[in-house]
């Protein structure tokens, strides 16, 4: 074990010359850009006073000396837009286009393609409920991206409050609602196959063909009668059509998405480049303070 090893934990690492420098340089390229596009930059606290009973889930925690309080450190950059929204933010009008740069931490590496330290740029429009946000934050996203060089760009679009809606109108058991919604999530189709049999065929298909999303609006449609359902699709695809008619890139649907968006609601959605299989960017509708929102974050 080297000296470094001993003095650095897993997941975080030095960087040196030209990675310190190219990082430097793709921060400033993305930030200009998305400065440039009408974003207004905020840059929030590293740490924050936190009750037990509030723990971020998988971020690191500290005590303070100076007040006897918890800290905990930020692990993702948009939680921290609530707290501005009920102070410093509280009298702007809305909607707010804001955008944002810090390193957020985590004490597990979730999203963090294996690192617990990573950098965030993101770009938050608050205070619209319209399709042509997300139109807005995605190709700000797509355009971030394409400065920093990346090629073979897809999206990949989910519905967040699709499984819930889909569990109720299925009329799935209660006390099983919990075990179905994990193995859909996690697309443990052996756990679905297994343990709800024939019945659930139809889901086992839509989770294992996101590149088909007419084919799989009909197998809902025939399987499931529920105009909740259909209501739910209609989003799919509408959003499909805006980003055929804007965007020059490829388009899937994992319908049901995983078990990584759990603040997203209505729609969320990856973006991936040059064939890796970890996302570049990562965004959605959400609620913010009761407030519709939809954002997009890059991760450097």
């Amino acid at each position: 074990m080297t000296q470094e090893n001993k003095l650095i934990p897993d997941g975080f690492c030095d960087l040196i010359f030209e990675k310190a420098e190219d990082k430097f340089k793709s921060k400033n390229l993305v930030l200009e850009h998305f400065l440039e596009s009408g974003f207004r930059m905020i840059e929030t606290s590293l740490v924050e006073f936190c009750d037990k009973s509030d723990l971020h889930d998988g971020a690191f925690q500290t005590f303070d000396a100076k007040t006897g309080k918890n800290l905990v450190f930020r692990n993702d950059i948009t939680l921290q837009i609530e707290r501005l929204l009920k102070s410093r933010l509280k009298n702007y009008d809305l909607p707010l286009k804001l955008c944002y740069s810090g390193e957020v931490l985590s004490n597990k590496d979730i999203n963090f393609n294996g690192q617990r330290q990573q950098t965030q740029i993101g770009v938050e429009i608050i205070g619209s409920n319209n399709e042509s946000s997300d139109v807005e934050v995605i190709n700000a996203s797509l355009e971030a991206a394409k400065k920093l060089g990346h090629k073979n760009i897809l999206i990949e679009v989910s519905l967040p409050d699709l499984l819930d809606k889909f569990l109720n109108e299925a009329q799935v058991p209660s006390e099983l609602k919990g075990e179905l919604g994990q193995a859909i999530l996690s697309k443990n189709i052996s756990k679905i196959r297994d343990t709800f049999g024939e019945k659930l065929k139809p889901i086992e298909d839509i989770i294992l063909k996101n590149d088909d999303l007419e084919g799989n609006i009909a197998n809902f449609s025939q399987n499931y009668n529920s105009q909740v359902i259909l209501t739910e699709l209609d989003k799919a695809r509408n959003l499909n059509e805006l980003l055929q008619n804007n965007f020059d890139c490829s388009i899937c649907f994992d319908l049901f998405g995983d078990q990584k968006s759990l603040y997203h609601n209505s729609i969320s959605f990856d973006i991936f480049a040059n064939k890796e299989t970890t996302p570049i960017a990562r965004g959605g509708r959400y609620k913010i303070n009761g407030i519709d929102a939809v954002g997009s974050t890059l991760y450097i």
